[in-house]
């Protein structure tokens, strides 16, 4: 699951690009911040405290904005909501053992 919100973070990082290219305003950086958090979560597999806490922020950072940039702020949202769904899915041993054990099997 981490792989699909990596992947949803990369799409909206390059629609990101595309729609703000160069301009560095406040919220560029709020939704880079936010992209650059799932993908680091993605890497390690779980969050810190701190990221768990950027995540809910980035869910909700939608509502803020009435703009042109919803559309943007509507990816980054199913882009968080993807990475709070991965790392809750990680709350269930019985899924963690089984893919370990897929992992050792067929290596």
């Amino acid at each position: 699951m981490w792989a699909e919100a990596l992947v949803a973070a990369r799409m909206v990082r390059r629609a990101a690009l595309a729609h703000f290219g160069a301009e560095c305003g406040p919220l560029r950086k709020k939704a880079f911040a936010a992209l650059d958090t799932i993908e680091d979560c993605a890497r390690s597999g779980r969050p810190t405290r701190e990221q768990y806490a950027d995540l809910e922020a980035a869910y909700r950072f939608r509502d803020s904005v009435q703009r042109i940039e919803s559309a943007l702020l509507n990816g980054l949202y199913f882009a968080a909501d993807s990475a709070l769904a991965a790392n809750a899915a990680q709350d269930f041993p019985k899924i963690q053992i089984l893919a370990a054990a897929d992992v050792v099997k067929n290596g």
